[in-house]
């Protein structure tokens, strides 16, 4: 068991389907990468987007009995940003922590730190899972820092400078009667 997974973490190869029952069963560890030709909803998303996706995922049973699968997901990918529409590379590095079930009735007991995943199959998409994932990780409104930003000097121009309605009250004050 133990060479087994050991070969499963130096294979460069991932599988296209995983059993999270059966993973969670041995305990098994998977790690590698995915390329990301296939992820046509990722592509969509984003401006651009690296060839792979770097991934592991652990497998186990918590103790309560329930699957968990955690791991982390590493991709590149280029996005746009909202202030100046340019384009802006992101490191995205996306903690999973997910547990797996087969049955509606249990999703209300899974713990919250769980993320649930129903599914009527005993077999998941591996690429299918990490795309949905990285999808999840987005950022919704993507900006540069804002002093690195192309547009920050015009953001800078266009800011509204108004007075404080309150300070007229300020002067108010200061008068002597």
């Amino acid at each position: 068991m133990r060479i087994a997974t050991l070969a499963r973490l130096m294979s460069p190869d991932l599988p296209q389907f995983i059993e999270p029952a059966r993973l969670a069963a041995t305990g098994e560890t998977l790690a590698g990468n995915l390329a990301t030709a296939e992820m046509s909803r990722l592509r969509a998303a984003v401006e651009e987007c690296g060839d792979k996706v770097r991934i592991r995922l652990d497998c186990r049973r918590d103790e309560q009995g329930y699957i968990v699968i955690s791991g982390e997901v590493d991709v590149e990918i280029t996005l746009r940003c909202q202030r100046c529409l340019e384009p802006l590379p992101v490191h995205l590095q996306q903690s999973i922590r997910i547990g797996w079930v087969t049955d509606a009735s249990v999703l209300q007991r899974l713990p919250e730190a769980l993320e649930p995943l129903l599914s009527e199959s005993t077999r998941l998409a591996l690429a299918t899972l990490i795309e949905d994932e990285i999808l999840l990780g987005l950022p919704m409104a993507p900006l540069h820092d804002a002093k690195a930003c192309p547009a920050a000097e015009l953001v800078e121009e266009l800011k509204p400078h108004r007075e404080s309605p309150f300070a007229v009250l300020k002067d108010l004050k200061l008068k002597k009667p």
